[in-house]
């Protein structure tokens, strides 16, 4: 065992196989080689992980994390990297052009590698074995990131799972990669190169800080220091930059639950004011939802679909669909979830096949938990009700 921390995971239901030695167990490798080679002790190696020198503040973090530990959550990442794809590739051109796994050699600090080598210096990698280590690396960075933004990890699973099944070194064939498949775009909004969200990512440092919240012990401080400025396409350090364990997991999560707050507060501007960003005419504002519990519901999709489309398409489907809906003023999640998927590639706001991308987004996140949730016995990973899920 690596890691001196360890989840108290129930025995019951995990299978933790052996890795294949040269073949899966890479990030098991990356994992004890970067703390070798930094001389790293494998008492202080959860200390390198969650970027926290003080030792105080690790075993507060460790205390806090083993304390709140979520049974169904960890059930439930086990499974969502359980189900990871299993890949096979007949040549470099085929697999940069799907979903694929990096491999980077570290170097203190940062990660450097070209993606067009691996194992067998032309093919690709495998997937990598979901250890325990894993799992609970995993599990720890998932956690500590939502507790520190005071974020509800339910909220988040569907999301992730999406996205890359909760594996730090996916990538796809539009050259994305990590936890959260985090673009160009977005980085930037999180970075605030063009200082339009000043105010707004103020206000949570300053939360945080007046909160003195210990799950952020380090986190925030490397984000401000390290920040991700590099493009996400092209060379094999700007994937090794998000994908590389043990820090950049931990940092690509934390921008992209940063971004995640940032839409919803785009949204809730765009759903309660009359302008935005000016003078542009809003005719969403005036809607009205049949419960608050409908509002959360219809808006964490809408952010689903903001993440995936970006905001300003999702502002015109909005417009769009309630010029042609007039008359429902109170919205419901039932039929908001029925019609709006199927709405979005009837309009102009996007070209195919983007479009049906969008419009899938949610309901393929959705059969992705229900699937999970249905093999375990009813775990509880999301915060979507099983009628919800019945798609």
């Amino acid at each position: 065992m690596i890691l001196s921390f360890t989840i108290n995971a129930k025995e019951v239901g995990y299978d933790f196989p052996a890795c294949d030695v040269g073949k899966n167990d890479y990030l098991e490798k990356d994992i004890s080689e970067y703390f070798e080679k930094n001389k790293v002790p494998a008492t202080d190696c959860m200390s390198s992980i969650l970027n926290i020198d003080d030792r105080n503040s690790l075993d507060k973090i460790t205390q806090l994390v083993r304390s709140d530990y979520d049974d169904d959550m960890y059930a439930c990442i086990y499974s969502a990297m359980n189900k990871r794809p299993r890949v096979s590739f007949k040549s470099n051109e085929d697999w940069r052009n799907n979903t694929h796994y990096v491999s980077c050699p570290k170097e203190k600090n940062k990660s450097t590698g070209d993606l067009t080598k691996s194992i067998n210096g032309i093919s690709p990698i495998p997937a990598p074995c979901v250890s325990k280590n894993y799992v609970d690396y995993t599990y720890l960075i998932f956690k500590k990131v939502l507790k520190c933004l005071d974020e509800d990890p339910r909220d988040y699973f569907s999301f992730i799972n999406k996205e890359s099944y909760f594996m730090t070194n996916i990538g796809n064939g539009n050259r994305v990669y990590g936890l959260t498949q985090l673009t160009t775009d977005p980085a930037r909004d999180v970075n605030d190169e063009d200082g339009n969200n000043r105010d707004f990512f103020s206000k949570i440092f300053k939360e945080i800080k007046d909160k003195n919240n210990e799950y952020c012990s380090g986190l925030i401080d490397s984000l401000k220091n390290n920040p991700l400025k590099e493009s996400i396409k092209g060379k094999g350090l700007n994937a090794c930059s998000r994908a590389s364990i043990p820090v950049n997991p931990e940092r690509v999560l934390l921008y992209g639950v940063l971004y995640f707050k940032l839409l919803r507060y785009q949204l809730d501007v765009f759903h309660e004011t009359k302008t935005l960003k000016g003078k542009t005419k809003n005719e969403f504002f005036d809607y009205t939802f049949k419960s608050p519990e409908d509002k959360k519901k219809i808006f964490q999709d809408l952010i689903l679909y903001a993440y995936n489309g970006g905001m300003g398409t999702l502002q015109a489907l909005l417009k769009t669909y309630s010029a042609k809906h007039p008359k429902i003023k109170n919205w419901s999640y039932e039929d908001f979830s029925r019609k709006f998927p199927s709405f979005i590639p009837t309009t102009k706001h996007c070209e195919q096949p983007k479009c049906k991308e969008i419009s899938q987004y949610v309901t393929f996140a959705k059969k992705k938990v229900k699937n999970i949730q249905d093999e375990r016995g009813g775990l509880k990973c999301t915060n979507y009700s099983k009628s919800d899920l019945q798609i």
